[in-house]
């Protein structure tokens, strides 16, 4: 496959490993045909695994040195704070809060195929309904992206707990597919079942990313952590997303990672926030000039 050129990226810090790798076979028994043993690994180290839940992006409502300045249009502000019982969640302007980028650069031609190939052998995507695939077409499929993206906690996919490669790709018949890892995420049809791309992926001006966040708060010797991941589509004139939490605690940096071909990935965490706690997702997307073009909150 040929890669298609990206911008430059910080090299932020790897997560820590035996953290991350815990969530990671915690949110594999969650997930279909996963054997259920992470509890066993949780016991010996003291780490409990709470429940997951999910809230759909969609269908309601390092600093960053080497980011452009993000231009917020008071039309697209996010909107104020609504209390949750149990207390309040502090309204955080979205300037004071600083940026992160989770994108670790290029996937090699070699890494992106091997990766597509175990997707392909994935039969059924998380987020669309299946379509006839076979690995032995990652060797002539086109590829519309291929990334390292950081994992910090709540990992999705299969392999190294601190990384994994977020790509889409077209098969040679049309197919388009989306996977993180070996892990297929959506795949659709040639000529988008009679649909255009975006009524097909359930994009709208309005509404214009769509996905789905995904909680498995764990119990950890140090305090609890708050690990959130989504994968997600846009419309194609969001070249990048950003999300922070906010809790009763403050608000977390914006971590941002870019958006290609309309397609990413996204996983943070967030230390001190049980599985009860009030909390609140910010989320807003940017065109290529830098200009914010959507914004809105998530409540849990």
């Amino acid at each position: 496959m040929n890669l298609t050129t990206p911008p430059p990226v910080e090299d932020l810090a790897r997560a820590d490993e035996l953290r991350a790798a815990l969530v990671q076979h915690a949110r594999r028994s969650q997930q279909r045909r996963r054997p259920t043993w992470a509890p066993i690994l949780a016991a010996a180290t003291g780490i409990a695994v709470i429940t997951t839940g999910v809230v759909v992006l969609s269908q309601t409502g390092n600093n960053g040195t080497a980011l452009p300045p993000a231009t917020t249009p008071s039309s697209t502000a996010i909107p104020p704070d609504v209390p949750k019982p149990g207390g309040n969640i502090p309204q955080v302007p979205a300037n004071q809060s600083p940026r992160q980028s989770l994108d670790l650069g290029p996937a090699s031609d070699a890494e992106a195929v091997a990766a597509a190939r175990t997707c392909l052998a994935d039969k059924t995507p998380e987020d669309s309904d299946p379509i006839p695939l076979t690995p032995a077409e990652a060797d002539t499929a086109t590829s519309r992206q291929a990334r390292w993206i950081k994992l910090m906690s709540g990992v999705f996919a299969a392999g190294d707990p601190n990384r994994a490669i977020a790509q889409t790709f077209i098969t040679a018949k049309g197919d388009w597919i989306q996977c993180l890892g070996g892990q297929l995420l959506r795949s659709y049809p040639s000529g988008w079942g009679g649909l255009t791309r975006d009524e097909a992926l359930k994009l709208t001006q309005d509404n214009p990313v769509n996905g789905r966040w995904t909680f498995s708060p764990i119990i950890t010797p140090g305090g609890p952590i708050m690990p959130l991941e989504s994968s997600f589509v846009t419309t194609p004139n969001i070249v990048r997303l950003e999300l922070r939490f906010r809790s009763q605690h403050g608000a977390s940096p914006w971590y941002g990672v870019p958006v290609l071909d309309g397609a990413g990935y996204i996983t943070i965490s967030q230390g001190g926030i049980f599985n009860d706690d009030p909390l609140e997702i910010d989320y807003r997307a940017f065109d290529q000039s830098g200009t914010q073009v959507y914004a809105n909150t998530k409540h849990r």
